[in-house]
């Protein structure tokens, strides 16, 4: 149970960069491919990986219905497209395109950083609001019993709560409710 309420260290801190990162070369390659004349530098560049949280939430969402979202099938899912959108993400040098976005939002991000250490030790702590246990996190027990999805109150009930199946992935992944709440 300790591994659960782990607070943010560096291993977790390394696994939030590693799946921004997956999740932003995911997002440039699906908008690559959605949208055809698509330019690097556009206004979108910033949320690209937004774009890939929602792809991959949606893959999973789907494909809960066929597999259990556990640890390993979660891993093996983000080699098999990482090993898909890597290499377009490098050849087309998208990181730096990210980079250059956040450097020209220098001064918000100044500002924002002021508040940095409030968002780690809130991201730290255990879920302790009445909605987060409820509704939000899956407890431990929940997710050592997670099987295929099956949903009592129909699937289309279910689609409001697809921030919640990002929690349960990353829950499922890292152990831990600091990196899904970062």
């Amino acid at each position: 149970l300790q591994d659960f309420f782990q607070p943010l260290n560096s291993f977790n801190l390394s696994i939030f960069l590693l799946l921004f990162v997956f999740f932003d070369s995911l997002g440039v390659w699906v908008r690559h491919k959605l949208v055809r004349n698509s330019d690097s530098s556009s206004y979108l560049r910033i949320v690209d990986w937004q774009i890939g949280i929602g792809i991959f939430v949606f893959f999973w969402f789907i494909g809960g219905y066929l597999i259990s979202p556990q640890r390993l099938p979660i891993i093996m899912s983000l080699i098999l497209i990482s090993l898909i959108t890597l290499p377009n993400y490098f050849k087309t040098y998208a990181y730096r395109v990210l980079l250059s976005s956040l450097w020209d939002l220098k001064i918000p991000l100044i500002a924002i950083s002021l508040f940095l250490p409030a968002v780690f030790v809130f991201a730290s702590r255990p879920p302790c609001c009445s909605d987060e246990m409820s509704y939000h996190f899956i407890s431990p027990a929940g997710l050592r019993d997670l099987g295929k999805w099956s949903f009592q109150g129909g699937t289309l009930q279910e689609v409001p709560r697809l921030v919640n199946t990002f929690y349960t992935l990353t829950f499922s992944l890292t152990r831990t409710f600091s990196v899904a709440r970062l």
